[in-house]
């Protein structure tokens, strides 16, 4: 291979490389803008109680996930309280996506039994949202 090929091929690659460095700058711009959309519209939506929108043929889905877990200091009474009131749920422990079903489940219903204030008083809940947008229908 002769010197100018290489020299050629070189400018070449530096030159595509370049191309590729304008393009994911122009990427991540167009992410952290859409990125702070997701956020204003996640707010939007769970204010006006919508989770679902549709524009310009794709579908905007606000999800909400609930996750909880067990401060150290009320993890005895929260086994005790599972233990009387949910015996199959408890083994010597909880597993932590055992926990989450099951709150997840009982903060749901309308008519949850009185005990489950008591439960989920040692509980701490944490809320997240996200925003996805689709093509297709999402799965409910």
């Amino acid at each position: 291979m002769s010197e100018s090929n290489i020299e050629e091929l070189t400018a070449q690659a530096v030159a595509a490389q370049e191309k590729v460095d304008e393009a994911k700058a122009t990427l991540k711009a167009a992410e952290d803008v859409l990125a702070g959309l997701e956020e204003e519209l996640g707010a939007a939506l769970a204010a006006s109680g919508e989770t679902q929108v549709k524009a310009a043929e794709r579908y905007v889905t606000l999800s909400v996930t609930h996750r909880w877990s067990v401060p150290k200091e009320s993890s005895d009474n929260l086994l005790a309280a599972l233990k009387t009131h949910q015996p199959d749920l408890v083994k010597e422990s909880v597993h932590s996506s055992t926990l989450n079903k099951f709150a997840n489940e009982m903060n749901a219903r309308d008519d949850a039994p009185s005990w489950w204030a008591e439960v989920k008083a040692l509980l701490v809940e944490k809320t997240s949202q996200a925003v996805r947008i689709t093509k297709s229908k999402p799965k409910k």
